[in-house]
């Protein structure tokens, strides 16, 4: 549980990262605090979904699982309609595009913090180490890989965290 709450959160930064780089570069310097709200925003909105998910153990795992994985197809959509439709200007479903990652990653660690019960300040620290490591790594993958290809990098990250949670559910299929 504490790996796959640290992968998510890895993957929630670097994916914040690149989109604050690619808006930056796309948009202009003026819009880059708008990566920062439309982060703040879905984390938030993923924290009360997390509110709907039932169950727990093997069920809860899978849902987070479905929620990781649905992050990583998210951050590819979002990336494809940023550098497809951000020259003509930032739109509500630029914005909406751009939060629906965090909504995932929201999900996840707060059911992940929920289902940790009395253990959920250690699913708290994973998620900051894992929040501190997708801090550190941007800055390599940006320079090697450029902004979009690290956009990409964030969705395997997302997957990864996807692939630990199904692990946890015990869920072959996932």
């Amino acid at each position: 549980m504490y790996f796959g709450a640290a992968l998510t959160a890895l993957a929630a930064l670097v994916y914040y990262v690149a989109l604050a780089r690619i808006a930056a570069v796309v948009l202009g310097s003026r819009w880059l605090w708008a990566a920062g709200l439309t982060a703040v925003a879905g984390l938030c909105a993923g924290g009360g979904l997390a509110c709907t998910l039932s169950g727990s153990g093997r069920r809860l795992f899978a849902d987070l699982g479905k929620f990781a994985g649905l992050g990583a197809a998210l951050v590819l959509a979002s990336l494809a309609l940023l550098l497809h439709h951000a020259p003509a200007g930032p739109t509500l479903a630029l914005t909406l595009a751009g939060a629906a990652p965090f909504i995932a990653a929201g999900a996840v660690l707060a059911g992940a913090a929920g289902e940790a019960g009395a253990r959920s300040d250690r699913v708290y620290l994973c998620s900051l180490l894992g929040a501190a490591g997708g801090c550190l790594a941007p800055a390599p993958l940006l320079n090697w890989l450029g902004g979009p290809n690290t956009a990409v990098g964030a969705a395997v990250f997302y997957a990864a965290s996807a692939a630990v949670w199904y692990t946890l559910a015990g869920s072959l299929r996932g």
